[in-house]
């Protein structure tokens, strides 16, 4: 969870300034970009709700269900970041 909390804000601010910055109209990279935005939020948090509603209450629970949300801002990081 807390991976999440620090990384997901950079990752925010880095699409936001990349949107903010991109004239118009957005290239062919940034039209992929949002659109990534967006599916990816879908699917990770659809993800997470089947892994919540088919296991059992708990800490297990929990970690299962921010599993997707986690690995797809830890990806989007590790992609985005420099280097």
């Amino acid at each position: 969870m807390t991976e999440i909390a620090v990384t997901a804000p950079w990752v925010i601010w880095y699409r936001t300034a990349v949107l903010l910055t991109g004239g118009w109209p957005p290239s062919a990279r940034s039209r992929r970009e949002y659109t990534r935005m967006w599916t990816e939020k879908v699917e990770a948090f659809s993800q997470a709700a089947l892994a919540a509603r088919t296991t059992a209450p708990g800490s297990v629970a929990t970690s299962r269900a921010l599993a997707p949300v986690r690995s797809r801002v830890r990806g989007n990081a590790r992609r985005l970041g420099p280097g």
